[in-house]
């Protein structure tokens, strides 16, 4: 089973079961962090010298001088820098 795939899991099930509490913040708590390993893309901000990259679901800006990082420094989430490398 893939992480996006174990994603869908606990999603559905969310949606149709009623857990106990301790059991739905264990769920909660394996959603998020799956969800962070789902790549997102980053987005561009345009400044006056250059195109920044900056994660997409943070905002955090990302520093270019530690390389292509595969998750972002601020918030953990995976990255996606497929748009990006095509730009360079």
């Amino acid at each position: 089973m893939t992480a996006k795939e174990a994603l869908e899991y606990f999603k559905r099930r969310k949606e149709q079961t009623e857990l106990n509490d301790r059991v739905q913040q264990a769920e909660d708590l394996a959603i998020e962090a799956l969800e962070k390993q789902m790549p997102y893309k980053l987005e561009p901000i345009a400044s006056v010298k250059a195109h920044v990259p900056v994660c997409g679901k943070c905002g955090g800006i990302m520093d270019l001088m530690q390389g292509n990082l595969n998750y972002c420094p601020n918030c953990g989430q995976a990255l996606d820098w497929s748009d990006t490398n095509e730009q360079n």
